[in-house]
């Protein structure tokens, strides 16, 4: 664990230290992904990884925060983006054009 924390700590951060710090947190990932119920989820899966890059990178190691704390909120954030965005994708595949046309016939002024 202490190397973890000297890995976390350091100033510049080689690639094999980004890799070595994404396994030792790999379980964030996935414990974001079952609280959001979407653990077999793709897309979410995807963009939790980046969120534990982004937060490994991104970490003010002069902070309060305990990184674990840090990264699950980036985690969590990346996650609900994913799902917001489908929400609205889904959602404008789901309007109904023949609506929107009779919403306007009806209210066309009357001759």
């Amino acid at each position: 664990m202490q190397d973890a924390q000297q890995l976390l700590y350091k100033p510049s951060k080689s690639k094999s230290d980004t890799e070595k710090l994404l396994c030792i947190h790999k379980n964030l990932v996935y414990w974001c992904l079952h609280r959001a119920n979407v653990a077999y989820d793709a897309d979410c899966e995807s963009a939790a990884w980046e969120a534990l890059w982004d937060a490994i990178n991104k970490f003010d190691v002069f902070s309060s925060t305990a990184f674990s704390s840090f990264a699950v909120r980036v985690i969590t954030n990346r996650i609900k983006d994913v799902l917001r965005k489908r929400k609205i994708q889904y959602a404008r595949e789901a309007e109904v054009p023949e609506y929107y046309e009779a919403v306007d016939e009806c209210s066309s002024p009357i001759a």
